[in-house]
């Protein structure tokens, strides 16, 4: 037996060892389990108060297999490797940790050097798949890009979903290929120098084809998110509910070789253990880490602005990587787009954006008239690295009615301005898929289901929920294929002479990057003033942001113009007149 295959043991889900293949169930409550393998019903033994076992001789790869409790099923194992027919079938042996020989040589990348592209496999490419995916390759590393993270795959309801419904977390969604398909992606991705990032949902699962509760308390009997039935961190036999969502950050990461994972909306992790599931994760990560000798990150996605998510556990945090920082999208949102609805109604001054950009946060402790409480904690000298930022991702794209993008709400001078701003700025970038080469496409909300009743609820929730923006207009339907269809990328259109200029933005601002910011994120100073705001670094470069309606005065000596960036909107901004300088409505980068 193998070194790869006794540390690839794990709790939950199949493992084959030598000439046999042992099954493991979790089923604290069930007076008998049979395992179903091949149309056969095989009997499983307790192997203690919760687990049950049984061991099937050969190796059975690629047979399908389920579990009957007490007369009922066969289910899905919670834990079952790949599910070919989709989340209403069975699931199949794969031997995942045979995938862990490869990509020994990658060392991975420290998060405060990242730039990160968000995409979704299914509207990346025509195809919709991994091997889809893996034509951008050569694409972002001509642009400069060096991270993908990747929405959701856990297997979910149908065949187009963003991919937070899914419900068995083992499990990557068939219609985008096989887990092999898969491994091979990353693989082909580290053989590219770039790094590749997961997004999971442990706060909540999906409730189609969910029989999770079948085997036992997977769900907390009274957390609840908004999305769904919260797992089950701190009830009643939740010490292997946990286990089986710090076993999956295990498996992705050493069996996958993804080198971090994105924590979804983690304020929804309800856990009032005396020890937070995310210290627990931060822990893991970090001890991956070191074993695997590889840089590991843990993003978690948060709006309560705590320095507590990502501060070291020797200062009471839970020692995850990094965190997302909304306060910069919304800063830069309502400055270019004038939106003050919702959320929004706490953003739309300058002095929001350089609160943000000097202190890290812009609402620390500060009170928000939105919420009608205080919100956030300090964020004080901790490295600005550990925030990402981004001026558009799925969520405040897709959560608008109908799906626009920065370009089309503001134009194209207001999004070279956001993509200035973001990718020179101190905190971890991410760029959102067909951004950085100007799509106009939308990316709207889609979901794939048979049963009108859920598809109408799906549609009158949408409708609900945009009531506090004001959008009334009948929106796109999720279930219609064509929300799916439009949301694609057009990267026939991505090559016109138009577009490729502005790419050609980006790729020089992450030129800028790398070479004046990277690694000196603490290196910099805010103006006080916000006529026009000052973004200063020591290694020389700056950026001045003036948001005003009116011109103001320019004092700044301007060495030198950096006119290889492609965009007048640019440099367009800046201005002589017989008393001096002055700064028109823009953005400047300058040395």
């Amino acid at each position: 037996m193998s070194n790869s295959r006794l540390s690839g043991i794990y709790s939950f889900g199949p493992a084959i060892m030598d000439e046999m293949t042992i099954f493991h169930a979790w089923a604290p409550s069930a007076e008998n389990v049979y395992l179903f393998l091949e149309g056969e019903k095989v009997p499983m033994s307790r192997q203690n108060e919760e687990f049950w076992e049984v061991s099937v001789e050969g190796d059975r790869t690629n047979s399908l297999y389920g579990f009957i409790l007490d007369g009922e099923g066969p289910f899905p194992d919670p834990a079952g490797r790949f599910m070919p027919s989709g989340i209403e079938g069975l699931s199949q042996v794969i031997d995942t940790g045979r995938f862990r020989s490869d990509d020994r040589n990658w060392k991975g990348r420290d998060l405060r050097e990242m730039v990160i592209y968000e995409c979704h496999v299914g509207t990346i490419s025509t195809g919709g798949n991994y091997e889809g995916l893996r034509k951008i390759a050569e694409h972002l590393t001509d642009t400069g890009i060096n991270t993908v993270e990747i929405m959701p795959l856990a297997q979910f309801f149908g065949t187009r979903n963003w991919g937070y419904d899914g419900v068995y977390i083992y499990s990557p969604a068939a219609c985008y290929g096989t887990p092999e398909d898969l491994r091979n992606t990353v693989s082909y991705f580290h053989e590219k120098g770039i790094s590749v990032i997961l997004d999971v949902v442990y706060n909540h699962s999906g409730f189609i084809g969910n029989y999770l509760d079948r085997f036992g308390p997977f769900h907390s009997p009274w957390h609840r998110t908004p999305w769904g039935n919260c797992f089950n961190l701190d009830g009643q036999y939740s010490d292997s509910v946990r286990k089986y969502v710090l076993e999956n950050v295990r498996y992705w990461i050493e069996d996958y070789c993804f080198d971090g994972l994105r924590l979804d909306a983690v304020h929804g992790i309800m856990d009032t253990s005396p020890r937070h599931i995310l210290a627990d994760i931060g822990s893991l990560v970090e001890d991956l880490s070191r074993k695997l000798g590889r840089n590991i990150v843990a993003i978690a996605e948060t709006d309560q602005n705590d320095l507590k998510v990502t501060e070291c556990q020797k200062k009471c945090g839970y020692g995850i990587t990094g965190q997302w920082n909304d306060d910069f999208h919304h800063s830069v949102h309502t400055l270019l787009t004038g939106e003050n609805r919702s959320y929004y109604m706490d953003y739309g001054k300058p002095e929001d954006l350089s609160r943000t950009l000097r202190n890290g946060f812009d609402y620390d402790g500060r009170w928000s008239g939105h919420l009608k409480k205080t919100r956030g904690t300090p964020f004080g000298s901790a490295d600005r690295s550990r925030l990402v930022v981004c001026s558009q991702n799925h969520d405040q794209i897709g959560n608008r009615a109908f799906g626009e993008r920065l370009i089309t709400l503001a134009g194209q001078r207001a999004a070279e301005q956001a993509a200035a701003l973001t990718l020179l700025s101190p905190f971890t970038p991410m760029i959102f898929q067909g951004e950085e080469t100007g799509e106009t496409n939308p990316f709207l909300f889609f979901v794939d289901t048979s049963d009108r009743k859920t598809a109408k609820s799906i549609l009158e929730g949408r409708r609900k929920e945009f009531q506090s923006f004001g959008w009334q207009q009948d929106i796109p339907d999720p279930n219609d294929p064509e929300s799916f269809l439009r949301s694609k990328i057009n990267w026939a259109e991505s090559k016109t002479r138009g577009r490729r200029e502005f790419s050609s933005l980006y790729k020089n601002l992450i030129i800028l990057r790398k070479k004046y910011v990277s690694g000196k994120t603490s290196d910099y100073e805010v103006s006080d003033d916000v006529r026009p705001i000052i973004l200063s670094y020591r290694s020389g470069l700056k950026i001045a942001a003036n948001f005003l309606d009116v011109s103001v005065p320019f004092r700044e000596d301007v060495r030198e113009i950096l006119h290889d960036l492609p965009s007048a909107g640019e440099i367009s901004c800046l201005a002589h007149s017989p008393e001096g300088k002055i700064m028109k409505k823009g953005v400047l980068v300058y040395l």
